[in-house]
């Protein structure tokens, strides 16, 4: 090789390391930073939810209307949902059934989503999961002498 050639490698390099790695590094520190705003956001949209589930579950216990409460719980699953990426749609089908239980009076489905919810949310189970043990969680009959957790099996 000819000191031209390595003056035009030597070159190319330098552009790599001064024009194209700092591009790159900005780029994952982007991505970073908006999966963490993305983050906080989901975390006060599952707290707005649980919110106003328990608030729709007071009102239909008490046999009140239940009409803003329940507007408000479908703005906050809504929200929710448009927070969700793709691969956790199963997080959105468990919000809404949980919005469902609840309103028909089945309070309990509350505390099992928030045990879920807290879960998922800390990377412990996968969307499926959550939804899968949700729907078994609900489905099973309550026991009279049951523990006050939600999601024992």
């Amino acid at each position: 090789m000819d000191s031209g050639w390595a003056l035009v490698i030597g070159a190319g390099i330098a552009l790599i390391g001064s024009a194209v790695v700092p591009w790159i590094r900005e780029s994952l520190q982007s991505r970073r930073r908006e999966e963490g705003e993305r983050r906080a956001e989901l975390a006060i949209a599952i707290t707005a939810v649980a919110n106003h589930l328990s608030a729709v579950g007071k009102r239909v216990v008490r046999k009140k209307p239940w009409t803003n409460q329940r507007i408000d719980a479908v703005a906050s699953v809504l929200k929710l949902g448009l927070l969700l990426k793709p691969q956790e749609v199963a997080i959105e089908r468990m919000t809404d059934a949980a919005l469902l239980a609840v309103t028909k009076g089945k309070n309990r489905s509350v505390g099992l989503y928030l045990q879920l919810m807290g879960k998922w949310y800390r990377g412990e189970i996968k969307p499926g999961a959550a939804l899968e043990m949700y729907q078994l969680g609900i489905e099973r009959p309550k026991v009279e002498n049951e523990e006050a957790s939600p999601g024992a099996a």
